[in-house]
């Protein structure tokens, strides 16, 4: 573990020496040009009249040593900003789709089988279904009510309500939402990468470790690492199937829950 770090400092310091010394070297035949510079432009410190004349080169800066134009037009370097803004516009959207209903129905209990074997059939699963007693009237007459829960695939979620909202009593509400979580998910997938190649880098530096303590100080970050990239596959997962497979909460009533009650004269 030692021997890495005392080549690494030998390496740093190389450079700092070496910078030094060709600042030492220009300095000087840096500041002969820029006085040379000023000495011929128009109301220079030089004190001259006028301006160069067109086609004369300036006395003292040779070709070599003359000031390079730098074209303020030319394409900088993308930060990392404009990589994600760029990634953003090429990454396909990604909208998590969800809807909520109640119905009324004649048979609820029927009704939330037929919904599970809808989702079954088109791809989705059962998330939760519950089916309890309700009372109503001036009599608590008693009467079935059902939930259920389910997952369509996102394609599929307008066909799966149509197929719902169909020979239905009534449909006391329907609620739609979307949410776009494009950025989040390329953030995401951004700090994964980031991750993935520190843990590379630390893969390495424990197959180079020479002692047990340096190897044991690596191993110990390369675990909160892995951990971390862990988390990180787990939220992305998520994100992909909340896009990929809609929730659709039912709420299903009973018909004569909602019958008008009819009071004796």
């Amino acid at each position: 573990m030692k021997r890495p770090i005392i080549i690494i400092l030998s390496v740093v310091a190389v450079f700092v020496l070496l910078g030094t010394a060709m600042i030492n070297l220009l300095a000087p035949r840096v500041s002969n040009t820029f006085s040379t510079i000023s000495n011929a432009l128009p109301g220079g410190y030089g004190g001259g009249g006028g301006g160069p004349e067109l086609g004369v080169p300036m006395l003292g800066v040779s070709p070599a040593e003359a000031p390079v134009a730098v074209d303020q037009y030319a394409p900088l370097p993308a930060s990392e900003e404009v990589k994600n803004a760029l990634d953003v516009q090429t990454q396909e959207r990604m909208v998590i789709q969800n809807a909520d209903l109640a119905i009324v129905v004649a048979d609820p209990k029927v009704r939330m089988q037929e919904i599970a074997d809808l989702a079954n059939e088109m791809g989705g699963f059962v998330v939760s279904s519950n089916i309890y007693t309700t009372y109503y009237g001036p009599n608590s007459s008693e009467a079935p009510e059902a939930t259920i829960v389910v997952r369509i695939p996102s394609d599929k979620l307008d066909d799966a309500l149509e197929a719902i909202k169909k020979d239905t009593v009534d449909i006391q509400y329907e609620n739609r939402s979307g949410q776009d979580v494009t950025n989040v998910y390329i953030d995401l997938q951004s700090q994964l990468k980031a991750k993935e190649a520190a843990e590379k880098k630390l893969l390495e530096f424990l197959d180079d470790a020479d002692d047990t303590e340096g190897a044991l100080a690596v191993y110990q970050q390369l675990q909160i690492i892995q951990s971390e990239i862990e988390v990180l596959k787990g939220q992305i997962k998520y994100y992909d199937e909340s896009v990929a497979l809609s929730a659709v909460s039912v709420r299903l009533i009973a018909d004569e829950t909602v019958q008008p009650v009819e009071i004796g004269g």
